[in-house]
């Protein structure tokens, strides 16, 4: 059962010529002695036969350029929106509130101070720290 899923799914690149020569061993060697394998891969050449003879859909020559412009058209006919960052909205709103403006100035300082501690940089940690975030804080 799993060969014969592992031959069905590569008939169509084996009917392409397009499979490799051991594989393409496989599939022959697996043709020749499971019937069902044998209808199915006849289904497929049927089937590609026949979409093979349907003529394809022709379009005039200033269709696609047509088509191009009214895509543009469209493009430039949507709203545009402003680029909106939640935490600019945040900040924003906490004007009036200097505690929820602490929030993201203390998270920010921690991971700076962090990153700096764990490089070994614990004085230059100190004094971004007791310089830049805790005035800031203090305020």
């Amino acid at each position: 059962m799993w060969r014969c899923w592992s031959i069905r799914k590569t008939l169509d690149t084996y009917e392409d010529g397009m499979l490799g020569g051991r594989k393409t061993g496989r599939v022959i060697r697996h043709l020749r002695v499971c019937p069902a394998c044998q209808r199915a891969f006849q289904e497929r050449q049927r089937l590609s036969l026949v979409l093979r003879s349907l003529q394809s859909p022709s379009r005039p020559p200033e269709y696609w350029s047509r088509a191009l412009l009214q895509l543009r058209e469209k493009i430039q006919q949507q709203p545009r929106y402003p680029l909106r960052s939640a935490l600019l909205d945040y900040l924003r709103s906490s004007a009036g509130n200097p505690v929820q403006a602490l929030l993201p100035v203390t998270l920010v300082g921690m991971a700076v101070f962090s990153t700096l501690a764990f490089l070994g940089l614990e004085s230059e940690a100190a004094v971004f720290f007791t310089s830049y975030v805790l005035p800031i804080v203090l305020e």
